[in-house]
Protein backbone atom coordinates (compact mmCIF):
# COMPACT_ATOMS: atom_id res chain seq x y z
CA UNK A 1 0.00 0.00 0.00
CA UNK A 2 1.33 3.34 -0.98
CA UNK A 3 0.70 6.34 1.21
CA UNK A 4 1.24 9.54 0.21
CA UNK A 5 3.04 11.85 2.80
CA UNK A 6 2.49 15.28 1.23
CA UNK A 7 0.36 17.84 3.06
CA UNK A 8 -2.99 19.30 1.88
CA UNK A 9 -1.22 22.68 0.27
CA UNK A 10 -4.04 24.44 -1.26
CA UNK A 11 -6.66 26.34 0.43
CA UNK A 12 -10.60 24.87 1.54
CA UNK A 13 -12.48 27.26 -1.22
CA UNK A 14 -15.73 26.32 0.35
CA UNK A 15 -18.04 28.92 1.86
CA UNK A 16 -19.04 27.22 5.36
CA UNK A 17 -21.02 30.03 6.07
CA UNK A 18 -24.03 27.89 4.57
CA UNK A 19 -23.24 24.76 6.21
CA UNK A 20 -25.63 23.46 8.90
CA UNK A 21 -24.35 23.90 12.61
CA UNK A 22 -23.97 20.92 13.75
CA UNK A 23 -22.14 19.11 10.86
CA UNK A 24 -19.73 22.42 10.65
CA UNK A 25 -18.87 21.00 14.60
CA UNK A 26 -18.18 17.47 13.05
CA UNK A 27 -15.93 18.78 10.41
CA UNK A 28 -14.37 20.92 13.17
CA UNK A 29 -13.96 17.82 15.34
CA UNK A 30 -12.42 15.76 12.44
CA UNK A 31 -9.67 18.44 11.34
CA UNK A 32 -8.66 19.11 15.24
CA UNK A 33 -8.93 15.39 17.27
CA UNK A 34 -6.20 14.37 18.47
CA UNK A 35 -6.95 10.38 18.99
CA UNK A 36 -7.98 8.46 16.49
CA UNK A 37 -10.99 7.03 18.27
CA UNK A 38 -12.22 10.81 18.10
CA UNK A 39 -11.74 11.47 14.75
CA UNK A 40 -12.98 8.10 13.88
CA UNK A 41 -16.32 9.03 15.60
CA UNK A 42 -16.80 12.70 14.67
CA UNK A 43 -16.56 10.84 10.94
CA UNK A 44 -19.39 8.33 11.77
CA UNK A 45 -21.78 10.85 13.08
CA UNK A 46 -20.55 13.36 10.26
CA UNK A 47 -22.00 10.33 7.95
CA UNK A 48 -24.99 9.86 10.35
CA UNK A 49 -25.78 13.86 9.83
CA UNK A 50 -26.16 13.73 6.68
CA UNK A 51 -27.63 10.52 6.26
CA UNK A 52 -30.50 12.14 8.59
CA UNK A 53 -30.29 15.38 6.66
CA UNK A 54 -30.94 13.65 3.24
CA UNK A 55 -33.81 11.57 4.67
CA UNK A 56 -35.64 14.92 5.30
CA UNK A 57 -34.60 16.71 2.18
CA UNK A 58 -36.42 13.71 -0.05
CA UNK A 59 -39.63 13.75 2.21
CA UNK A 60 -39.29 17.12 1.37
CA UNK A 61 -39.05 16.23 -2.15
CA UNK A 62 -41.52 14.08 -2.23
CA UNK A 63 -43.57 15.99 -1.02
CA UNK A 64 -43.33 19.22 -3.39
CA UNK A 65 -43.19 16.49 -6.36
CA UNK A 66 -46.73 15.20 -4.74
CA UNK A 67 -48.24 18.97 -4.81
CA UNK A 68 -46.97 19.65 -8.44
CA UNK A 69 -48.30 16.19 -9.18
CA UNK A 70 -51.52 17.62 -8.26
CA UNK A 71 -51.17 20.88 -9.96
CA UNK A 72 -50.55 19.01 -13.01
CA UNK A 73 -53.53 16.98 -12.90
CA UNK A 74 -56.18 20.08 -11.79
CA UNK A 75 -54.73 21.92 -15.00
CA UNK A 76 -54.87 18.82 -16.83
CA UNK A 77 -58.77 18.81 -15.81
CA UNK A 78 -58.66 22.67 -16.93
CA UNK A 79 -57.80 22.15 -19.78
CA UNK A 80 -59.21 18.99 -20.89
CA UNK A 81 -62.74 20.88 -20.33
CA UNK A 82 -63.89 18.49 -17.41
CA UNK A 83 -64.05 21.74 -14.54
CA UNK A 84 -63.80 24.56 -14.92
CA UNK A 85 -62.18 27.61 -12.87
CA UNK A 86 -60.61 27.12 -9.52
CA UNK A 87 -62.63 29.24 -7.82
CA UNK A 88 -65.56 27.66 -8.75
CA UNK A 89 -64.67 24.10 -7.78
CA UNK A 90 -63.83 26.29 -4.15
CA UNK A 91 -67.23 27.74 -4.45
CA UNK A 92 -68.62 23.81 -4.44
CA UNK A 93 -67.40 23.51 -0.30
CA UNK A 94 -69.81 24.85 1.99
CA UNK A 95 -68.56 25.95 5.49
CA UNK A 96 -69.33 22.36 6.95
CA UNK A 97 -66.58 20.72 4.31
CA UNK A 98 -69.63 19.54 2.36
CA UNK A 99 -68.95 18.96 -0.80
CA UNK A 100 -71.51 19.16 -3.71
CA UNK A 101 -71.18 17.30 -7.27
CA UNK A 102 -71.34 21.13 -8.69
CA UNK A 103 -72.01 24.49 -7.96
CA UNK A 104 -75.74 24.59 -9.24
CA UNK A 105 -76.80 21.78 -6.64
CA UNK A 106 -74.94 23.95 -3.83
CA UNK A 107 -77.10 26.89 -4.84
CA UNK A 108 -80.21 25.29 -5.11
CA UNK A 109 -79.48 23.65 -1.77
CA UNK A 110 -78.91 27.11 0.04
CA UNK A 111 -81.75 28.43 -1.44
CA UNK A 112 -84.50 25.49 -1.00
CA UNK A 113 -82.73 26.22 3.02
CA UNK A 114 -83.06 29.71 2.89
CA UNK A 115 -86.56 31.47 4.63
CA UNK A 116 -87.57 34.51 3.09
CA UNK A 117 -90.12 37.11 5.17
CA UNK A 118 -91.18 39.97 4.68
CA UNK A 119 -92.06 40.44 8.79
CA UNK A 120 -90.86 43.93 10.42
CA UNK A 121 -90.50 44.12 13.82
CA UNK A 122 -89.92 47.83 15.14
CA UNK A 123 -91.35 50.11 17.63
CA UNK A 124 -93.58 52.79 18.09
CA UNK A 125 -94.55 55.70 19.87
CA UNK A 126 -97.45 53.89 22.26
CA UNK A 127 -96.44 54.72 25.71
CA UNK A 128 -92.73 53.89 24.35
CA UNK A 129 -92.59 50.48 25.28
CA UNK A 130 -95.43 49.28 22.28
CA UNK A 131 -93.57 46.60 19.90
CA UNK A 132 -95.07 46.24 16.57
CA UNK A 133 -94.57 43.71 13.61
CA UNK A 134 -95.63 43.97 10.50
CA UNK A 135 -97.19 40.99 8.26
CA UNK A 136 -97.21 39.04 10.88
CA UNK A 137 -99.74 36.96 9.76
CA UNK A 138 -97.49 35.71 6.54
CA UNK A 139 -98.13 31.81 6.46
CA UNK A 140 -94.62 31.15 6.23
CA UNK A 141 -93.78 32.98 9.41
CA UNK A 142 -92.27 30.96 12.05
CA UNK A 143 -93.69 33.38 15.07
CA UNK A 144 -96.40 33.08 16.43
CA UNK A 145 -99.04 35.47 17.84
CA UNK A 146 -101.50 35.37 20.55
CA UNK A 147 -104.77 37.51 20.25
CA UNK A 148 -105.26 39.15 24.02
CA UNK A 149 -108.95 39.79 23.40
CA UNK A 150 -108.86 43.44 23.73
CA UNK A 151 -111.02 45.84 22.14
CA UNK A 152 -111.44 48.90 20.92
CA UNK A 153 -111.91 50.87 24.66
CA UNK A 154 -108.84 49.07 26.17
CA UNK A 155 -106.67 51.96 26.60
CA UNK A 156 -103.40 49.85 27.44
CA UNK A 157 -103.77 48.01 24.18
CA UNK A 158 -104.16 49.64 20.63
CA UNK A 159 -106.64 48.13 18.08
CA UNK A 160 -104.40 45.60 15.72
CA UNK A 161 -101.41 44.90 17.95
CA UNK A 162 -100.88 41.42 19.16
CA UNK A 163 -99.05 39.74 21.97
CA UNK A 164 -96.23 37.70 21.96
CA UNK A 165 -93.25 36.99 24.08
CA UNK A 166 -90.08 39.18 23.70
CA UNK A 167 -87.74 35.99 24.67
CA UNK A 168 -89.11 33.35 21.46
CA UNK A 169 -87.72 36.27 19.16
CA UNK A 170 -84.31 35.76 17.98
CA UNK A 171 -82.60 38.96 16.21
CA UNK A 172 -79.54 38.26 14.49
CA UNK A 173 -76.59 40.41 15.06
Amino acid sequence: MNYDFNHIKTEDTNDLSYMWIPLATIVDGVRHGAYGIDVREYIARGFESVASQMTLLNAAVARVNSKIETVENQLTEVVAGRTIDGEVKKARVDVEGNVYKDLGTRINQMELSSVTSDIKVGTSEFDKTTLWIENIDDPDSEIEFVDVGHDENDPGMPVGIETIQAKDIELDD
